[in-house]
């Protein structure tokens, strides 16, 4: 990206109330305007998120607005208050954890942020589906980048003057390092580069109805002759092979006394087994 690229980009920036310089002596000047571009309440407009259950298409906001710190917290609560929480191995009390390791949604949503195309009139778009959350980015992989070569830490700096900023107002961890990160907490997060559509998507599958997809889960139960909240338990065995009754019983948001009949239910019919002692063992899927 050039200087008059920069100008370009800064200059679309403005608002009636936000105006940015559009000539600059040097390198640094551009960078401390481009930093302000960013900062600047309302000169932006980069988000737009939705949540999408199967087929049905239900909006929940058409877009928000703010500094580049703003639009990650904003996107990261849409994302958290959308999503379930499990209580995955923690007290019952607890308010257990998001479904989708936070810190890969961070470093995702983060990349999009830092390293989308700024030239192309289009905005970051979150989407949640029963079974996935899709975060895509204007503008596909620069320079030669390949899904494959970013896997193993490969990185172009798009926006540099950017990425410097966010390393020192948001918790930007480093150049490459964060898709890795990411794949460590998350391992089946999916990356689709397309050139054609200019969009570059990360894919990352919930627990949710993860299995029907795969023809598995609730159509599988169906044929089984078992019931959907069965076949929603043996989908979140498979994620997390060990569980306890709790943790199942809060996944499924049913109660103890309903959560033990569903279970016997299942292994009544073979399909799942409970391994280890009474304290410390837990349930798998056969």
């Amino acid at each position: 990206m050039n200087s008059k690229e920069l100008q370009l980009i800064i200059k679309c920036g403005e608002t009636s109330t936000v105006q940015f310089k559009e000539r600059f002596p040097n390198q640094d000047s551009i960078a401390a305007e481009m930093v302000a571009m960013s900062n600047a309440r309302g000169g932006n407009d980069t988000l737009r998120h939705k949540r999408q259950d199967g087929r049905n298409h239900r909006p929940v906001l058409s877009g928000i607005t703010g500094t580049l710190p703003e639009l990650f917290e904003k996107g990261m609560s849409f994302l958290k208050a959308n999503l379930h929480n499990i209580q995955a191995g923690q007290g019952f009390n607890s308010i257990g954890k998001l479904e989708i390791s936070e810190v890969a949604l961070e470093e995702i949503l983060q990349n999009a942020l830092v390293h989308r195309d700024y030239t192309r009139n289009a905005p970051i778009r979150l989407l949640i589906f029963d079974n996935r959350v899709e975060i895509i980015s204007p503008g596909c992989l620069p320079d030669g980048l390949t899904v494959g070569s970013i896997k193993l830490g490969s990185a172009v700096v798009r926006n540099p003057f950017i990425a410097n900023f966010c390393a020192k107002t948001m918790p930007y961890r480093g150049l490459g390092s964060g898709i890795i990160r990411a794949l460590q907490e998350e391992p089946n997060i999916k990356f689709i580069n397309e050139p054609v559509g200019m969009q570059f998507i990360s894919v990352i599958n919930r627990i949710a109805d993860e299995g029907v997809n795969e023809g598995e889960g609730i159509n599988e139960g169906i044929n089984e002759g078992i019931n959907e909240l069965e076949s929603l338990i043996l989908t979140f065995l498979k994620k997390k092979p060990g569980a306890k009754g709790y943790e199942i019983a809060e996944y499924i948001q049913k109660g103890a006394a309903t959560t033990e009949r569903y279970l016997r239910s299942l292994k009544d019919k073979e399909l799942i087994e409970y391994k280890g002692s009474r304290k410390t063992g837990g349930y798998y899927k056969k």
